[in-house]
C-alpha cells in the first residue's frame, strides 16, 4: 500500500498526527545534519519555544505544558550540549531564566529557515489559498475543553 493511500484511510486525528510526525521528522533531520550530538524532538520543541526570547523555567513549563521535571531534564540536556544557558533571576533565588546560546540561536535560525522552505514547498504543492485556508482552520478556536468535560 502506498504512503498516500495509507493517508486516505486515516481518520482526522490520526491524519493530523501523521502529517505532524512527517513534518517534524523532516525539520529535525535537516537541522541535525551538522550536529555532533543529535537533538531530540523534545529538545527541538524547547529550542523553538525559546527562540530569541528569555523565559523562566516556570514560564516554559506553562507554555510547553510539560511537567516541571521534564522541562528541567530537557533544559539540562540542552545546557550540556551548549545550546542554552541558565541564569539566576534577580530577586528570586529559586527561579532561573533560560536563553539560547550563540550556537543554539544559530541552530534555531537554520531550523526556522528550513521550516520556511518546507512551508513554501507545501504552498507550491497544494496552492497558496489552500495553504492559508488550512492554516486559518488550524488556528480557529475548536472549543476542545468543552468536549473534554463530557
Amino acid at each position: 500500500m502506498s504512503g498516500n493511500q495509507q493517508l486516505h484511510e486515516l481518520d482526522f486525528i490520526d491524519l493530523l498526527s501523521e502529517r505532524h510526525a512527517q513534518l517534524r521528522q523532516l525539520t529535525e533531520t535537516a537541522a541535525n545534519v551538522d550536529q555532533e550530538s543529535k537533538i531530540s524532538s523534545s529538545e527541538w520543541y524547547i529550542i523553538s519555544i525559546i527562540g530569541a526570547e528569555t523565559y523562566t523555567l516556570s514560564e516554559l513549563t506553562a507554555l510547553v505544558k510539560l511537567t516541571r521535571q521534564a522541562i528541567h531534564k530537557t533544559v539540562k540536556q540542552l545546557e550540556q550540549k551548549e545550546l542554552v544557558v541558565l541564569k539566576a533571576v534577580t530577586g528570586n533565588k529559586k527561579e532561573k531564566c533560560v536563553n539560547l546560546t550563540t550556537l543554539g540561536r544559530d541552530l534555531w535560525q537554520r531550523n526556522q529557515a528550513y521550516q520556511q522552505e518546507l512551508e513554501q514547498h507545501i504552498k507550491t504543492k497544494i496552492g497558496v489559498a489552500q495553504f492559508e485556508q488550512l492554516k486559518a482552520l488550524l488556528q480557529t478556536d475548536w472549543d476542545l475543553p468543552t468536549i473534554a468535560k463530557k
